[in-house]
């Protein structure tokens, strides 16, 4: 939508480990940036230990512990980059396959 009202954008792509290989993540998300042209990509890659402590399994036995709360580590991991970057706004969106499931056996 921004491209197509011809006002600048940069985008903020990133990996979290609770989901596989970093480079694998990006490569599918470039994938979707090949059809616009933002005037800067940046890659962000998480890798989260959190759950490999034993806390969640003491305080948290009945549940995964798996937790990665999209918005707001997408928000909170922009907010340094917009900083450093001078960017004075910001549009957040998820991919549309998380409408449905994509798990295919």
């Amino acid at each position: 939508m921004l491209q197509e009202a011809d006002v600048p954008f940069a985008s903020m792509q990133y990996s979290h480990s609770v989901y596989g290989k970093a480079d694998i993540q990006h490569n599918l998300i470039s994938g979707v940036l090949e059809y616009v042209t933002p005037i800067k990509k940046h890659k962000i890659s998480i890798y989260d230990d959190f759950i490999d402590y034993p806390f969640l399994h003491l305080y948290f036995p009945d549940n995964s512990g798996i937790t990665v709360p999209e918005t707001p580590v997408s928000i909170f991991e922009s907010l340094p980059l917009m900083l450093n970057e001078g960017y004075k706004y910001l549009a957040l969106a998820h991919e549309k396959s998380a409408n449905t499931g994509n798990l295919f056996w």
